[in-house]
């Protein structure tokens, strides 16, 4: 007999559940539609944007969310994307119809009104424009759309962002205004623009945080006529430090800056010009310095020297009186903290070594050899700027000492500013002639600064 044969087994089986994506599944599903929404952005796909726009919205009728929510490295948006790739249809569809927030920024705080100047598309930042777009919003650097259309030159640019309000003026902490901006590139034409519509041809803006760098200024600085021209036809200030810069560069054999120098002394520049006044904003600036240092200032405690300080500042004649024993007991713990931070010195502990002398400032902050003493430690920390501080203080105390415009140099080649550098130690070199470590600086500060310039090194 043959055996009945058995029944499947999987027939007889339980029938499965019905399977649910799981969160991450879904999770996954539609980061992948995000980035077909942000492709399609890129490419300019308007017909696959819209129903990528469609699928991740769901039925829930805030499609406006569904691509705000979408974002690329770098915090890139769809419209941030549209944008930069000049893709007109999208960015009206996004901004115009689905309203979407037109000042909604990247990781760096840069607007799609941003990139569609960078981008040169009119088209585009004119649908922005029209769309609400904040024509001043400026980036983490400061940097506002209207820089932008100034460093590219693009006077058209320019017109259409003054002509929706945006201000002529903004300052970037290290660029300073668009007519900075548009000097340091060259763009001749953006500047004509930008001084048509009022801007300021002497607003300044602190170069390194320590010193005024005005549009003329900048305009030395990159050795060109045609601005030079241009800036003092608008009313520009002629300062000694222009005319100290550029008589540095023709020295050296710059052309360029020889035209510059002529043309400025034509129009009236002083080439010695008296550097009194510099002097004594170096000398307000240490007394302002000195009670930012001891942790004073305004509305909090005061001691004589820097009541003293603030009199002298303002003109006026003032007393102090002074313990002999109290005096006594200072210069005693001044010589201490003097010691320790030579000891400090000599085992290569430049940190402790600030901090003695920062100690030994605060009990007598009229000693330029601890301003000078304190700004070599910060420079071998690496700290050039503040140790260009310390040696503008230093300079402001005894302007007839070599030694403080040696450090002024040496700091200033630590922040690669080799114009300024040659001009220090120029001065410095005049002092004493026979000073074998001036003269060598200032050979290695020219060499600097003409390999800066495109120069090759001597040999």
């Amino acid at each position: 007999k043959t055996l009945p044969s058995l029944p499947d087994r999987s027939a007889m089986a339980a029938p499965r559940p019905p399977r649910f994506p799981s969160a991450a599944g879904v999770a996954r599903a539609i980061s992948s539609m995000q980035d077909t929404l942000l492709d399609a952005a890129f490419k300019g796909d308007l017909p696959l944007l819209k129903r990528v726009v469609w699928v991740l919205d769901n039925g829930k009728g805030r499609p406006r969310e569904a691509v705000e929510a979408a974002r690329a490295d770098g915090g890139m948006s769809a419209l941030l994307i549209a944008a930069a790739n000049e893709q007109l249809e999208v960015c009206s569809y996004l901004a115009g119809e689905l309203r979407v927030d037109v000042d909604a920024a990247d990781d760096k705080g840069r607007t799609p009104l941003f990139y569609a100047v960078m981008s040169e598309k009119i088209a585009v930042v004119k649908c922005l424009l029209d769309h609400g777009a904040d024509p001043d919003k400026a980036d983490e650097a400061g940097l506002t759309p209207l820089h932008a259309a100034a460093g590219i030159g693009d006077c058209e640019m320019i017109k259409l962002l003054l002509a929706k309000g945006a201000y002529v003026d903004p300052i970037a902490e290290e660029i300073g205004t668009p007519l900075h901006l548009a000097t340091k590139e060259q763009q001749v034409g953006a500047m004509k623009t930008l001084l048509e519509h009022n801007a300021d041809c002497n607003k300044t803006y602190m170069s390194y945080g320590l010193y005024p760098m005005t549009p003329l200024f900048q305009a030395v600085n990159v050795s060109s006529l045609q601005c030079v021209k241009l800036l003092l036809e608008a009313g520009a200030v002629i300062n000694p430090d222009c005319i100290e810069t550029v008589s540095l560069d023709s020295a050296m054999g710059n052309d360029s800056s020889t035209e510059c120098l002529n043309f400025l002394l034509k129009a009236g520049a002083k080439r010695n010009a008296s550097s009194d006044a510099a002097v004594r904003a170096s000398a307000r600036g240490r007394v302002a310095g000195t009670a930012r240092r001891s942790g004073r200032g305004r509305g909090g405690d005061q001691g004589p020297r820097q009541q003293q300080e603030q009199h002298v500042a303002r003109g006026e004649e003032v007393e102090v009186k002074v313990n002999p024993k109290d005096e006594h007991a200072t210069k005693r713990e001044i010589a201490k903290l003097k010691s320790s931070a030579i000891k400090a010195i000599e085992s290569k502990d430049y940190f402790s070594a600030t901090m003695w002398y920062t100690k030994a400032i605060e009990h007598d902050p009229n000693d330029a050899t601890l301003f000078s003493n304190r700004s070599l430690c910060l420079l071998r920390m690496g700290d050039g700027q503040r140790a260009l501080l310390d040696a503008l203080d230093c300079r402001g105390m005894r302007p007839d000492w070599p030694k403080a415009y040696y450090r002024q140099g040496a700091a200033l080649m630590s922040l690669k500013d080799y114009t300024n550098a040659c001009a220090v130690l120029l001065d410095g070199f005049k002092l004493d002639p026979e000073n074998a470590e001036m003269e060598s600086a200032l050979r290695e500060a020219m060499e600097s600064l003409k390999i800066s310039k495109g120069g090759t090194k001597a040999t």
